[in-house]
């Protein structure tokens, strides 16, 4: 009947299914074990060469004690000595590449701060002094010359190279805190003028005029290669308040490096200002310089006042 024609023919085709699948299976079932077989023979292989390596590491140990054992005492001390230098320089090599490691990160990190502080100043100087140029006049009585005061103008230098010194120069004026103040003639400090931040008439220090009004000193050691220790220009000694006029050219002993009471002996004094209008003034104060006598009086000229001019 149909039923049994399409019965049979059904039975035919699930045979031949199973036939198919039966030869599948035998040559998947080949190609595994030609796998294990490859993976067998690779593991023996590897099984002697482990082997033939323990061989002639045990050959290698055999001859190393027996010549530690017939070598004399002094030979084995020399061998642990290298041993031992050996594991040192290693350790030392890796403690200083985790120093400089930490040295180029902290430096980083250091430089950032500096620049957000730079800025900061800018802005400050900016938002209090108006626009640049900024400008201060210095009267001055000279030692040993007529009670007559003589002036000079500084000119600060630009927002670009110097903001932070500039900034706490100009506060400093602003608060009065160099009047009745002086500078110093030292003998054996030709190239420097150098302003005290004492009383002119009593003589008494007034550092604390300065921190209390904010304005000891520099939060680091600013300093820009456009901007360096030329003859005329202005400069603090370290961080502050103390600073001076450079009588020479200064460069490389107030440069970076040249000062030994600096942090790091990359540092270098700030510099800040320009002398732009009496040279002279500056050069009778270095002429007195190099013949002050031991009087009090005489060694020093008087800082009546600094005063910011209009822009």
């Amino acid at each position: 009947s149909v039923l049994a024609y399409f019965a049979i023919n059904g039975m035919h085709d699930a045979i031949k299914e199973l036939e198919m699948a039966e030869e599948i299976q035998r040559a998947e079932f080949e190609a595994a074990s030609q796998v294990l077989d490859e993976v067998l023979a690779t593991r023996t292989a590897a099984e002697k060469r482990v082997d033939k390596l323990d061989r002639e590491v045990s050959v290698l140990n055999h001859e190393l004690r027996a010549g530690l054992e017939m070598g004399d005492a002094k030979s084995k001390t020399l061998y642990k000595a290298k041993k031992t230098v050996g594991k040192s320089k290693q350790q030392h090599d890796l403690v200083v590449e985790w120093l400089k490691d930490r040295q180029e990160n902290l430096k980083k990190t250091t430089g950032d701060l500096q620049n957000l502080v730079q800025e900061m100043s800018r802005r400050q100087v900016i938002s209090k002094y108006g626009d640049a140029p900024y400008r201060v006049r210095f009267s001055v009585v000279l030692a040993t010359y007529s009670h007559e005061p003589q002036s000079f103008v500084v000119e600060m230098a630009s927002l670009d190279d110097m903001p932070h010194s500039v900034l706490l120069f100009l506060d400093m004026v602003r608060n009065k805190l160099w009047d009745n103040s002086a500078f110093a003639h030292e003998d054996k400090a030709e190239h420097v003028l150098m302003a005290m931040p004492m009383n002119y008439h009593t003589g008494s220090y007034r550092r604390h005029h300065f921190k209390a009004l904010g304005s000891l000193e520099v939060g680091f050691s600013e300093y820009s290669p456009r901007f360096p220790h030329e003859q005329y220009t202005l400069g603090f000694s370290g961080k502050g308040p103390e600073f001076y006029i450079n009588t020479y050219n200064n460069t490389i002993s107030h440069g970076p490096g040249g000062q030994e009471y600096h942090d790091l002996p990359e540092d270098a004094d700030p510099c800040f200002g320009r002398v732009i209008d009496g040279h002279d003034v500056i050069d009778k104060m270095l002429a007195m310089t190099k013949r002050v006598s031991r009087d009090f009086k005489n060694r020093f000229s008087h800082i009546m006042k600094i005063e910011i001019l209009p822009s």
